[in-house]
């Protein structure tokens, strides 16, 4: 397992680290790990449409249109019956971390 991490979110360095991870493995065995700040709720939303964003411009960096397409069609296919109801799934799988719960589980409900 090769662990990249990015720090701050910019297209070029998400794509060096895609590039990076292809190098060793196939983008088909590639899984995004973003972490999310929850002692911050207001931008919980806005954090996350920025993080989608930039990965979404640094894989068209990347990788050429077909292998998008090709991963895209993959997981629609392992999300079929999500796809009947509408679902448009990311090309990559996605693993969503809360950091900082400490301090989100004080907050006022």
């Amino acid at each position: 397992m090769h662990v990249w991490e990015v720090g701050y979110l910019a297209s070029s360095l998400i794509s060096v680290a895609m590039t990076g991870s292809t190098l060793t493995h196939s983008p088909r065995h590639t899984v995004l790990l973003i972490m999310l700040d929850l002692s911050r709720p207001e931008e919980l939303w806005s954090s996350f449409e920025e993080a989608l964003s930039v990965i979404r411009n640094g894989s068209k960096m990347s990788y050429d249109t077909n292998t998008i397409q090709e991963l895209r069609d993959k997981r629609a296919a392992d999300r079929k019956k999500e796809l009947e109801r509408g679902v448009d799934p990311f090309f990559m799988k996605i693993c969503i971390i809360g950091g900082r719960y400490d301090e989100f589980k004080v907050f006022n409900k």
